[in-house]
């Protein structure tokens, strides 16, 4: 996984991609 998967996941990739964070959607 990458940070540059997505633009919104560049803040925190892990935590978005481990449990959908509100701030992640």
């Amino acid at each position: 996984m990458t940070t540059t998967t997505s633009p919104k996941t560049t803040s925190a990739p892990v935590a978005t991609i481990n449990v959908p964070s509100p701030m992640g959607k």
